[in-house]
């Protein structure tokens, strides 16, 4: 009954549809399951005839950084705060050690004092000379800043990095503002009201009624979770017919480390955060056509692992110094060693085990696609070269060599 009702009602043959309502029946209650319904596309149907769903590919890459600075001049302005807080000399010494230990050669910094003294003062960055204090910037060796200062700071940089890596993904796969159909942004440093994907959709001039996603304070897992969303987002596609159902997504990262930056501290966990993450942010566009395919992805909880991570009220020395009341992310000695039983022997393996065969069997769909004139994938000879390594090189797909997503050459590659 469900079905011969739909059916007259949308008048449309049920040979062209993939899947239909239906009643099930489940003890006394009835139970209405409504799929929405998409017309058969030749380009989309599985071998069984069936409509499959859409693949997400990474259609561009981009990233924006503010001036670099030299690495050794990053140490020695950090401690020259330390110096002005009344740190000891043995703190600023242990600094030094652990940047050394680093063997980082150069940072990317928004904060104007740190280009002090550096050839790139002069440079042009987020519309603002690298030298020259951005807002909430204040007299950093007089006291540390304020929450206030600290969050204007953030609020400024976040998105002008924000907009700069977006901009520039948008640009490398040549999608409209208007094509883009969600925005997700991530951040760990700091958050803002209106989120970060509101303001950008607003700036970039978006669609008003793009699908926005914040997610926020969950370190590097963020990146991976924002993809895994995205390629969810492609997959599940839009509308009810036609190309409405394509789904453009826009993923943007952005940290603003020196908005965190406290030199009163003497704690190695802070020196230690403050000697590796600098600020930056990243862009990835994800649709249903691109160089590179999201294939799979996953998580799984460790057991017994959900103490080793935490969110802990900061030592009463950082809160006096930022007069403020915050919470710290504490990351417990143990996780090495949990995470490589996990996968020496633990469930982790046959999770390595199954992505290394996953890898193996879709080789072919990691590397660069491109297709010439008539539409046909690129890499084989024409004349039945089945593309296997043991080929003469000049017929073979150049599979050792795999161009990036941002990457504008026009080689034929596979």
């Amino acid at each position: 009954f469900a079905r011969s009702s739909w059916q007259k009602s949308r008048e449309v043959p049920l040979s062209n549809l993939c899947c239909c309502s239906f009643l099930q029946e489940k003890g006394t209650s009835w139970l209405t399951t409504t799929v929405r319904c998409l017309p058969a596309c030749p380009e989309r149907k599985d071998q069984g005839g069936v409509m499959a769903p859409p693949r997400a590919f990474v259609a561009s890459v981009a990233t924006a950084t503010p001036a670099r600075c030299p690495y050794e001049h990053f140490t020695a302005k950090m401690n020259e705060l330390r110096r002005a807080r009344g740190l000891p000399e043995s703190v600023l010494r242990k600094a030094e050690r652990i940047g050394k230990a680093t063997t980082i050669e150069s940072i990317h910094l928004g904060w104007s004092f740190f280009h002090e003294g550096t050839e790139r003062h002069g440079e042009i960055h987020q519309g603002k000379f690298a030298g020259e204090p951005g807002p909430g910037e204040v007299a950093v060796l007089d006291e540390e800043p304020t929450p206030g200062e600290r969050s204007a700071y953030y609020n400024w940089l976040s998105l002008a990095l924000g907009m700069e890596a977006a901009e520039k993904a948008l640009a490398n796969c040549g999608c409209a503002p208007e094509d883009v159909t969600h925005v997700i942004t991530t951040s760990t440093t700091g958050h803002k009201i209106p989120g970060l994907a509101t303001e950008l959709v607003i700036r970039l001039g978006l669609p008003p009624d793009v699908g926005k996603h914040d997610l926020f304070y969950n370190g590097c897992f963020n990146g991976l979770g924002s993809l895994r969303l995205a390629r969810d987002l492609v997959r599940g596609g839009g509308g009810d017919f036609g190309d409405s159902s394509r789904r453009c997504v826009l993923v943007v990262a952005v940290e603003v480390s020196t908005a965190n930056y406290t030199a009163s501290s003497a704690d190695d966990d802070d020196i230690v955060s403050i000697s590796l993450f600098g600020d930056g942010a990243g862009a990835v566009v994800v649709t249903d056509d691109g160089p590179w395919e999201i294939l799979d992805s996953g998580s799984r909880i460790i057991e017994n692992s959900t103490s080793l991570l935490s969110l802990v009220p900061a030592r009463p020395s950082f809160q006096d110094a930022t007069r403020s009341v915050m919470l710290v992310q504490h990351v417990d000695k143990k996780v090495p060693g949990a995470l490589a039983d996990f996968f020496h022997t633990g469930p982790g393996t046959d999770i390595l085990t199954n992505a290394l065969a996953i890898l193996d069997n879709n080789s072919r769909s990691l590397s660069r696609r491109t297709s010439d004139d008539d539409g046909s994938a690129g890499g084989g000879s024409g004349d039945g070269d089945d593309g296997d390594d043991d080929d003469d090189d000049s017929e073979s797909p150049r599979t050792s060599s795999v161009s990036p997503p941002y990457d504008d050459d026009d080689d034929d590659d596979e």
